[in-house]
């Protein structure tokens, strides 16, 4: 794959020399090879970090003999070294200040695993639930970078216009919210926004006959535990309202739903072993 750049140029010599490509050409070029490759679900994520290195290697575009962007090579064996921008000292890092737009927050907390959570069904849904119904794109768009106020207008909406307040009281008041769901829950687009605004709104459990198998990655990537009924029946036992808590106990062995303080449902992990430390930590940006 051909990177960007102004390729072969004749030396005043009469020389043909290699000419330094712009790093924000390396960084669009690469970014834009790498969404073609993975497709759209993941171009949002490649396109988030790509503002990030496009900030960092901005020094490219200076080399490290002050000549200007482009120059022409002296010696046309001369190899091509990127220069980037060594870390800061911890000390130093922890004063530098991220100015951001006024539409732009900074990412929600991510909080350990607690060894009991206990809260509320905040919802009580049915078969294909998409993740439009729990994150709705449309007029929300412009609210992307802004996850609280992202959250707080439109997480459930289309199905409660109650939910955003109702959760965000919920998690305020020390509780967490769960959510129950019957077929292919989070079907549709893969919206990364559809587990993000939810955990900020304090979402802790989704239990569901079934989940939609991208939906679910995200579920488990910001922290959210996902199960299954281990007797769909059991879906039938439970409404909105209901006070419930799950022990977490490691994310080992078998788990019960309790609901109202009585009746047990028993659940089954919608998640693998290998995903038990990212649950654990919160989420795969805790975890990592």
């Amino acid at each position: 794959h051909h990177l960007a750049g102004d390729g072969p140029r004749r030396h005043p010599h009469g020389r043909f020399a290699r000419r330094r490509a712009p790093a924000a050409a390396i960084v669009a070029d690469a970014v834009f090879f790498e969404i073609s490759q993975i497709g759209m679900a993941g171009s949002k994520l490649i396109l988030d970090v790509a503002i990030v290195l496009g900030a960092l290697v901005l020094v490219l575009d200076q080399q490290p003999d002050g000549g200007a962007r482009g120059h022409p090579l002296e010696d046309p064996g001369e190899e091509l070294h990127l220069v980037g921008l060594a870390p800061l000292p911890e000390s130093e890092a922890t004063k530098v200040e991220i100015i951001r737009g006024p539409n732009i927050a900074a990412l929600p907390e991510f909080k350990p695993l607690p060894e009991c959570i206990e809260g509320e069904v905040l919802l009580h849904l049915p078969d294909d639930i998409t993740t439009d119904h729990i994150q709705p794109a449309g007029k929300y768009l412009p609210l992307r970078s802004n996850v609280p106020e992202y959250a707080r207008q439109a997480t459930f909406v289309q199905v409660d216009p109650t939910f955003p307040k109702r959760a965000e009281e919920l998690r305020d008041s020390g509780g967490y919210g769960f959510i129950i769901g019957g077929e292919n829950y989070g079907q549709g687009s893969s919206r990364q926004h559809a587990g993000l605004c939810p955990m900020f709104l304090g979402v802790k459990v989704v239990i569901t006959k079934s989940f939609a198998r991208i939906h679910l990655a995200n579920l488990i990537n910001f922290g959210i535990l996902p199960f299954t009924f281990e007797d769909k029946t059991d879906y039938d036992k439970i409404k909105q309202g209901d006070k419930v808590k799950v022990k977490t106990d490691g994310l080992k062995g078998k788990l019960d739903l309790v609901v109202d303080g009585g009746i047990k449902i028993r659940l089954k992990p919608a998640f693998s072993e290998n995903d038990i430390p990212v649950l654990a930590a919160g989420g795969a940006l805790a975890a990592a």
